[in-house]
């Protein structure tokens, strides 16, 4: 499967290989130079133009000043927060993230 997405300032382009696990995430200014990224197993990452520490502690969106740089952030996976419902259901066994477990990502990140 490949998904584009074409953003104000730079494209990406998500690769996902189901059989073996593998994502690969291109990411390009409008010249064509980016970098790519590839991982094993699967990551997932969020790009944004505003510092993670800076939506944690905003209490309203439009506070938020963009920075002048993108956020990459590349992570094995993230926990759900609620199950069923929002308010009180623990995320399904399959999608909770166990505190004790070490959990390993290895990726690789080359110019293009």
């Amino acid at each position: 499967m490949i998904r584009e997405t074409i953003n104000r300032s730079f494209s990406i382009k998500i690769i996902l290989e189901s059989e073996v696990k593998n994502i690969e995430l291109e990411i390009k200014n409008e010249k064509g130079d980016g970098i790519k990224i590839s991982g094993v197993p699967t990551f997932e990452f969020n790009i944004s133009k505003y510092h993670p520490e800076d939506v944690e502690i905003a209490d309203h969106f439009y506070k938020l000043k963009p920075l002048d740089a993108t956020v990459l952030r590349i992570i094995y996976k993230q926990m759900g927060v609620g199950g069923d419902d929002s308010w009180r259901a623990l995320p399904h066994p399959e999608y909770i993230l166990n505190p004790n477990k070490i959990y390993t990502l290895t990726y690789e990140i080359k110019p293009i």
